[in-house]
């Protein structure tokens, strides 16, 4: 019995500093969050459901940390003292085309006639790029004749299995990429 005494005395120990760890990290959040969530979802203001968030779950808690008090000392513990670094930040490549992503060379009247947008129900322009003919209009109109026109494909690999696929045109100088323009831009699973 006297064990039984001590264990629940160590768990009211435990609540009490879950507690405080509560209302430590409860202080620096803004009281923003809960008007969000207010607005959000309206029922969260019925005296049931407040009686229910203020009340019964944190009773419940506290009788679960009071019984169940190592394993949530064990998950403080590991929360507190092996935390991995800060590397929630993935770090994505800057978009570069290299020679090896240049596809094929085309004129400009031949990238044109291939990028013509034919829309049955007249709402695109019947151009080049429907929608952003005047982008491709400027892009072009600093090409010089020693310029060559390539299309290009970049695959990038993404975190998650994931693939990013960027497809466009761009000016080649002698062995030197220039401007380019997009055409089309995705990330999907990757195909292994």
């Amino acid at each position: 019995m006297i064990y039984l005494a001590w264990y629940l005395t160590i768990g009211l120990v435990v609540l009490a500093g879950a507690t405080l760890q509560y209302f430590r990290e409860k202080r620096r959040q803004s009281d923003a969050l809960e008007d969000v969530l207010d607005i959000l979802d309206p029922s969260r203001k019925k005296p049931v459901n407040r009686t229910l968030n203020k009340f019964l779950v944190p009773l419940l808690s506290g009788i679960w940390i009071v019984i169940a008090w190592p394993i949530v000392l064990l998950l403080e513990v590991k929360k507190e003292f092996f935390r991995k670094e800060e590397s929630a930040v993935i770090e994505i490549p800057e978009f570069k085309i290299t020679s090896d992503d240049l596809l094929e060379r085309f004129s400009v009247p031949q990238v044109e006639e291939r990028e013509r947008v034919n829309d049955p129900l007249g709402a695109v322009p019947d151009v080049a790029f429907g929608f952003l003919h005047e982008a491709w209009k400027s892009f072009i109109k600093d090409l010089t004749p020693e310029d060559e026109l390539w299309s290009f494909l970049v695959r990038e690999e993404r975190p998650h299995g994931r693939e990013k696929r960027t497809a466009g045109y761009v000016f080649v100088r002698g062995k030197e990429i220039g401007r380019n323009f997009l055409t089309f831009s995705k990330v999907s699973v990757r195909d292994f």
